[in-house]
């Protein structure tokens, strides 16, 4: 049988993403394969950090790294946005992971500062945006989720102030 081509098996990927559908990971690992068989083809920098994402989301708690390494190729592609969005995932994933809940906000905490500034001056879309609002928002519940006894003030109002923030 003939194999898909490297262009449709791209844009059928990233309508899955764009969609939000949870086989957009197998998607793009099919989009990995194909340019992996391709002689002489060099996906550009996007399209490679939307195969090492998905690998990530793939991984589950063990895809900070991937994360990681999906932020620069991000921004090596001039989408500063989709790379603030992934460092944010890789810091919430290292939550899920067991690291250091307070760590892992640190982490985040940049990113969201970034974000609201770029999507601010018009550098960045609202997907992007909620990608690390949400995130974080996550990492701030794991930490209302992981207290022992009482929760702390502090500690719930600031989870409840970033889930505040994805509902307004």
């Amino acid at each position: 049988t003939a194999q898909p081509d490297l262009a449709a098996l791209l844009a059928e990927a990233r309508r899955l993403s764009d969609a939000l559908q949870p086989n957009a990971v197998d998607a793009w690992a099919a989009v990995a394969r194909a340019a992996e068989d391709a002689a002489g083809v060099e996906l550009d920098p996007r399209d490679r950090a939307e195969i090492v994402e998905h690998e990530a989301i793939g991984l589950g708690p063990e895809g900070a790294e991937t994360f990681e390494q999906a932020a620069e190729l991000y921004a090596r592609a001039g989408d500063p946005g989709e790379a603030l969005a992934a460092r944010t995932r890789a810091a919430y994933v290292r939550a899920l992971a067991g690291e250091d809940v307070e760590e892992a906000l640190a982490a985040a905490n940049g990113p969201y500062d970034d974000v609201l500034a770029l999507y601010a001056e018009g550098g960045t879309e609202v997907r992007q945006t909620a990608g690390v609002l949400m995130a974080r928002a996550r990492i701030l519940m794991r930490r209302v989720n992981e207290a022992e006894g009482p929760v702390a003030e502090t500690v719930l109002a600031e989870a409840e102030a970033a889930v505040r923030e994805l509902v307004a």
